[in-house]
């Protein structure tokens, strides 16, 4: 799993590959086990969940919050230059999320 956290603009995305699996991505009855998921908070205050293989995507009621201290085991890597903008790359080994997704409506 990425997760990439804007904090100018309050937005975060966790991106999931193939085969990884998390409890907002699963359970969806028109999209396999293990497909590649992206969860979105965006900047309209909406959380999204995506799956870009299969072209489908949801606007969903929660967000996920994770604990104040999940980076607290993390490990600094680097910086670099993402896009034009710079990055400071932490490697978390697990995040514990404290709230889960409610409902989504799907497209």
């Amino acid at each position: 799993m990425l997760y990439f956290y804007n904090s100018l603009l309050g937005t975060s995305l966790y991106s999931n590959g193939p085969g990884q699996t998390t409890f907002a991505c699963s359970g969806f009855s028109d999209v396999a086990a293990g497909e590649p998921c992206d969860m979105i908070s965006a900047v309209d205050g909406n959380f999204y969940i995506r799956f870009p293989v299969v072209n489908k995507c949801c606007n969903c009621s929660a967000s996920i919050v994770l604990s104040p201290n999940w980076m607290k085991s993390g490990t600094f890597s680097g910086e670099s230059i993402v896009n034009g903008v710079p990055v400071r790359t932490t490697h978390v080994a697990r995040a514990v999320a404290l709230c889960c997704v409610l409902w989504c409506a799907c497209e």
